[in-house]
């Protein structure tokens, strides 16, 4: 998939601006990619490995022999990266620094890991192979001996999640209607909150870093939820004559900023509290059905990066935006 802005009243593009060529995913079926960030280095999942490159956009190289790589997230100070590792079964443990696997955690009892959020030291695991039988696990990584603990069961599909302080969120992907779930995890197990169903098909999930607000991303627009009272606080880059659906969703680290990908249209930052654009930018040029990949944006500083494809081609490609989260 590509990925593309459209901008309006928006800052320049700055000279800075870059795209680097990743490698090539091993296969043309469609599948997700995730990015984050750690110890100024970008991790991108592309099915067998992990791409990494540093916040220049220069390829350092290859986590490899990985089975399948669904869900990535990174520690607070970037020095540990988890990948979940749906063919095998397991979470991985990596050094961000050395790219060196350091643990295993064996989730044969929770199959098909799916998505991963960090909170504190809980590690949160959305997991399932199939209709009827989702559910999340949690990890907690002080222990001395972590193994993955049940949290929820019973859930109708391997869900997306997201957490953050004493919140976790879940979200039903790829399924229309789609159903958002809001739990209190405060005692270190589930309470839920409250859920909304009958929603339209989800391509994303994020949360703002103090868990007060869900983002979605639904295919006409971003829509943020207040997770204590699930009600619906605003809406993001809807826009009915505008081309494209809205593929991946991401808060920047202060919490004032929300970055939405979207297919054709490319990549539009919006003010969390206000809902107004603040900066927009097309897909490059030359390339046939730009698209955003789903999941795959993330921000550095005042950077918005992002994994590019077009369809049906195995290519990837990052996407450096200088400046994006700044205010015009």
């Amino acid at each position: 998939m590509t990925i593309g802005l459209l901008l309006a009243g928006a800052p320049a593009a700055s000279a800075a601006d870059s795209i680097t060529y990743l490698g090539l995913t091993p296969s043309t079926s469609s599948s997700e990619v995730e990015i984050v960030t750690g110890s100024g280095r970008l991790f991108a999942s592309a099915r067998d490995r992990i791409v990494v490159t540093d916040t220049d956009g220069t390829l350092i190289g290859y986590i490899t022999d990985l089975s399948y790589v669904v869900g990535l997230t990174v520690t607070p100070d970037g020095t540990r990266l988890y990948a979940a590792l749906r063919d095998s079964n397991e979470v991985v443990e990596i050094d961000t620094s050395t790219l060196a696997i350091t643990r295993r955690f064996d989730f044969a009892a929770y199959t098909c890991p799916y998505r991963l959020s960090l909170s504190g030291n809980m590690l949160w695991t959305g997991h399932g192979c199939g209709p009827g039988n989702g559910g999340v696990a949690s990890l907690d990584l002080s222990a001395p001996a972590p193994q993955p603990v049940t949290a929820l069961t019973g859930l109708a599909y391997a869900p997306m999640l997201a957490a953050a302080q004493n919140t976790l969120v879940l979200g039903y992907s790829r399924v229309s209607p789609s159903t958002l779930m809001s739990y209190d995890v405060s005692t270190g197990s589930p309470q839920l909150l409250g859920e909304i169903d009958g929603l339209p098909y989800l391509s994303d999930l994020s949360i703002t870093p103090d868990g007060s607000t869900a983002l979605a991303a639904f295919p006409t627009r971003l829509e943020g939820w207040d997770t204590s009272s699930l009600t619906m606080v605003r809406q993001y880059g809807e826009n009915a004559a505008a081309q494209g659906s809205a593929v991946a969703v991401a808060v920047t680290p202060d919490g004032t900023k929300v970055v939405g990908g979207w297919t054709v249209r490319g990549v539009e930052v919006y003010d969390l509290v206000t809902g107004v654009m603040t900066y927009a930018k097309t897909s490059p040029t030359g390339w046939s059905s730009p698209m955003v990949d789903t999941g795959a944006i993330t921000t550095v500083g005042d950077e918005v990066f992002s994994v590019l494809r077009t369809r049906g081609s195995t290519v990837l490609r990052l996407w450096k935006l200088e400046d994006a989260t700044l205010t015009p």
